[in-house]
């Protein structure tokens, strides 16, 4: 049974967490992959991004997300085409 490694960077790193009425911008990777020579078909991948003003929240603006999907020449999914529809 082959399995998807999933890998989280930031920039910088580690996320700074900024002081009261300061705005600071990062980035946080997800890095998918398959660590096998094995066909891994898949259908979806969900990833939800902590919001709110509560620890451990990411950003109490989740409109100021930013997302995007890239993928590289060895990618195929279960429905033969790349598709992505956002945060949820």
């Amino acid at each position: 049974m082959a399995s998807l490694h999933y890998e989280i960077l930031t920039d910088p790193a580690p996320l700074q967490v900024p002081v009261a009425g300061e705005e600071r911008q990062g980035s946080v990777y997800i890095v998918v992959s398959n660590p096998t020579m094995d066909e891994v078909i898949w259908y979806s991948i969900e990833i939800r991004v902590p919001c709110g003003q509560a620890d451990g929240d990411l950003t109490a603006h989740p409109k100021t997300i930013t997302a995007r999907v890239e993928f590289n020449t060895a990618t195929k999914n279960g429905l033969g085409e790349h598709r992505y529809s956002g945060w949820r």
